[in-house]
């Protein structure tokens, strides 16, 4: 059998690739290294130099998704035509996009990423979230102030309490949406939780009442309806 040689960031990117197919299909719990490697066809130990673990494995697999959401959030905060609340309510808008773009794969991760035993690897993404969404967060929270929508003293540690209260805001939706009995109905559920959120965005914000819109329910709906065809192909 002939060897193929990849470059290192080729190389592991097929490994992230296969990984999220397989946790995809058969869920994290279910998916070895060893399943990851022989779908490859690679040695075990070409795994380990590129990732320490399978947990290392899941930060790299949200990590690239805080990627995209960057990217997304990097190209409103260049446009000239928005004002801030517009970019706030577009960056919400394309994160909740992105997320359901890859609702497949993110499903089977979530149950794993938020186990007792998965803290310290949890609190690594969370932190790396942090540490990349927050300075553009700040840019725009910013242009808030200078356009007179926002009221903060310190715009860079209002981004990271408005990323906070976004990640716990997930914590507390997640079970709603992960239900495996789900139906269209729960969206009654997630409404006062988003809306207690908001709330206290725009108070963090300084922003005038009404003006934070984290969610289009329209989304949530998404969500729902293709996870009812996960579960009707399962």
């Amino acid at each position: 059998m002939v060897r193929v040689v990849k470059q290192p960031q080729e190389r592991r990117q097929e490994i992230l690739d296969t990984a999220q197919v397989l946790i995809a299909s058969k869920g994290y719990e279910q998916t070895s290294v060893q399943a990851i490697v022989d779908e490859i066809g690679i040695a075990k130990g070409t795994f380990y130099h590129y990732f320490d673990s399978k947990e290392d494995l899941l930060i790299a697999l949200i990590e690239s998704l805080v990627e995209e959401i960057v990217v997304s959030l990097e190209l409103l905060v260049q446009d000239q035509e928005l004002t801030a609340p517009q970019k706030l309510h577009a960056m919400f808008d394309s994160t909740s996009e992105i997320k359901l773009a890859h609702q497949s794969g993110l499903s089977p991760l979530v149950p794993a990423f938020l186990d007792s035993e998965s803290a310290l690897f949890r609190e690594k993404a969370q932190t790396e979230t942090l540490r990349r969404l927050g300075p553009p967060l700040a840019t725009i929270i910013s242009q808030g102030v200078g356009e007179g929508s926002f009221a903060v003293e310190d715009p860079e540690l209002a981004a990271q309490i408005v990323l906070q209260l976004i990640q716990a805001m997930g914590y507390a939706t997640v079970p709603i949406l992960m239900d495996p009995d789900f139906e269209i109905g729960n969206l009654v559920k997630l409404r006062p939780i988003i809306g207690g959120y908001e709330e206290a965005i725009r108070r963090v914000l300084g922003a005038s009442p009404g003006a934070i819109q984290l969610v289009d329910m329209n989304v949530y709906e998404r969500w729902f309806e293709m996870a009812a065809q996960e579960q009707t192909h399962a």
